[in-house]
């Protein structure tokens, strides 16, 4: 790694750097040392809604008066037996249904629901102007007079001011015509305050304007939707995660303990749970009836002995109660020997059991580390780099390294932007084709014209983007070439480059398969998102004779890095109601799943036909 940050650094012109502003200079340094140590925190599951904490309230209602009324008995039955027979009571008590009626909210739904509506935001704050648009405002702010308009125009004449009304015939080198009057431009700018009528007569520089007011337009209409999406971004995030937990209860799920879980396994926990509350109760109540025990023993032990004082000097002491309150005394003592090893007893295995509750904590947490490390290091296309004995003396600098290489390339990418400016102008003044057409496509028919854009620092980034997604890759002559009917390409774009994929075939699978991994590249920022293509499959309803039960869908990624999939899924109680279920309908679209569980195992079917899971 040193030796390629050293190579980046000695390829850099510093000539080019030597020309800039110290200050400059002095500004990016400071930023990529306060942007140097910047984290994310990230959720790890959606948190509860407002419904999760009376749901479970009422569980243990349920479960604890159950132990309570049946006692012994309960202690004896398996916790799955409890749950089964309380289940139709909590389900009815807290309005719920024993099976769920969809699926889970994920955080990854939530990021994506979350940049949906960042991004319609965005286009409704600071929608991306066409060029006619540009164009338009441009002439209403630097106005041209046209020829054969009648004007007024004021000026000197003979060093007094002078004004002339008439027909405009247009400028003739540096002289206007306002109907017979020839006027020198030099006499009409020479009035103080007569800037705006000297530019309504000169094409030139009023084109000049008109330009420059149409890319400064742009460019804060790009920066200001940049800057809203980093500023609403955690906004936008926990409105999205607020919305999937009411919607997770809607479904019918509880929030417990950190997870989610359906009626049934919510209760199961908490029937558990209840049975270990109501266990220790009852040794508690054990415990406070052997100590009013030993006190009623030990009153009675002291009544004896005080008798035995009081007892006359030729009286006869009762050898009877002195032994009668002996073996009381030696019975108390046992007694409270007794409840001190179970006190303690009971105290170790608490410990014990927190002590295995901390170990498999960290042993999960051990477990995710190596899994994120594990896909982080599948995830580098890098090549190593053997360090030789420069590089090795040269890590010892690394951070100091890294901190120069982020203001190298923030210094790079201003040349970059000045080098690439004739050829992004030549790109304006005709050359945009491509884009030109999808983009009017995609105006034309939104509702089965669907597309994914995203900008990013370069041409050469665009490009490697597109790359990135499964089904479009680089030719042996370097051209980008894609494996599905679809419309896609990069063109430079204010100071970037957009990276587009779309049409009328994209279906849902690549669709999603672009709005999950675009974002997330190095550099990217939003640009235009279309909506979610509708799934085209008709499924059956479930006929009479034939049973069964919709589990609602699931959207995955294959684990082989072939994109993303929309699996639907059943369940039915044989094999062959699951086959016939499935003859009835033709899957006619790539990466459409349809997954029906049954005690023989899971058959499916896809765009390839009936398969077995």
């Amino acid at each position: 790694m040193a030796y390629s940050v050293m190579k980046f650094v000695f390829n850099i012109p510093f000539l080019e750097i030597a020309r800039m502003n110290k200050s400059f200079f002095s500004f990016l340094l400071l930023l990529g040392l306060v942007c140097l140590p910047a984290m994310a925190q990230e959720l790890d599951s959606i948190p509860a809604g407002p419904e999760s904490l009376a749901r479970r309230q009422t569980a243990e209602k349920i479960a604890g008066d159950f132990f309570a009324k049946n006692g012994q008995k309960a202690l004896d039955m398996e916790d799955d037996a409890i749950t089964a027979a309380l289940l139709d009571e909590f389900s009815a008590r807290a309005a719920l249904r024993a099976t769920p009626v969809g699926e889970l909210k994920s955080i990854k739904e939530c990021e994506v629901q979350a940049a949906k509506n960042r991004a319609a935001e965005i286009e409704k704050r600071y929608p991306i102007l066409t060029q006619k648009e540009l164009e338009k405002l441009a002439v209403e702010k630097y106005p041209l007079y046209q020829p054969k308009e009648k004007i007024t125009v004021n000026y000197f004449n003979r060093n007094a001011p002078t004004s002339v009304t008439g027909v405009y015939y247009g400028t003739q080198g540096a002289y206007v015509r306002v109907g017979s009057a020839r006027i020198h431009l030099d006499d009409v700018a020479r009035l103080e305050g007569n800037e705006e009528e000297v530019l309504k007569l000169d094409p030139r520089a009023t084109g000049e304007l008109r330009e420059k007011y149409q890319r400064d337009l742009s460019v804060k209409t790009i920066t200001s939707r940049q800057n809203y999406e980093k500023d609403n971004r955690e906004k936008f995030l926990k409105e999205a995660i607020r919305e999937a937990g009411i919607a997770n209860e809607a479904a019918g799920y509880i929030f417990l303990d950190g997870e989610w879980y359906s009626p049934k396994d919510a209760l199961a926990i908490i029937v558990g749970k209840q049975r270990e509350a109501y266990v220790a109760d009852q040794q508690a109540k054990e415990t406070l009836r052997q100590m009013r025990q030993v006190a009623a023993l030990d009153a009675q032990f002291k009544g004896v002995v005080t008798r035995a004082q009081l007892t006359p000097v030729n009286a006869r002491i009762n050898p009877e109660e002195v032994l009668k309150a002996q073996q009381l005394a030696a019975q108390k003592a046992a007694e409270e020997k007794a409840a001190a090893e179970e006190a303690e007893a009971e105290r170790k295995r608490a410990e014990a059991q927190a002590a295995a509750e901390r170990e498999e904590q960290a042993r999960q947490k051990k477990l995710a580390a190596e899994r994120a490390a594990q896909q982080k290091l599948e995830q580098e296309n890098a090549p190593e780099v053997q360090v030789n004995h420069l590089a090795r003396n040269l890590i010892i600098g690394l951070v100091a390294l890294f901190v120069l290489g982020i203001v190298i390339f923030f210094i790079w990418h201003q040349i970059k932007v000045k080098r690439d400016k004739e050829i992004f102008t030549k790109f304006f003044e005709g050359e945009g084709q491509v884009q030109k057409d999808f983009w009017g496509k995609a105006d034309a028919d939104p509702e089965h014209f669907k597309y994914v854009a995203y900008m990013f620092p370069g041409l050469k980034e665009a490009t490697e983007a597109l790359t990135h997604l499964t089904y479009i890759s680089t030719g042996g002559n370097g051209q980008l070439k894609c494996s599905k009917p679809l419309e896609f390409g990069v063109y430079p774009h204010q100071n970037g480059a957009v990276a587009f994929v779309g049409g009328s075939k994209f279906h849902y699978a690549p669709w999603r398969e672009a709005t999950a991994v675009l974002p997330e590249l190095p550099g990217a920022v939003y640009f235009k998102v279309s909506t979610e293509p509708e799934v085209l499959l008709d499924l059956p309803a479930a006929e009479e004779g034939l049973p069964i039960e919709n589990l609602g869908y699931e959207d995955i990624e294959d684990n082989n890095g072939a994109g993303f999939a929309r699996c639907y899924k059943y369940r039915t109680d044989n094999r062959e109601h699951a086959i016939a279920f499935l003859e009835k309908f033709n899957v006619n679209e790539e990466g459409i799943i349809i997954h029906v569980e049954t005690p023989d195992g899971v058959f499916g079917k896809d765009e390839n036909g009936i398969f077995t899971v």
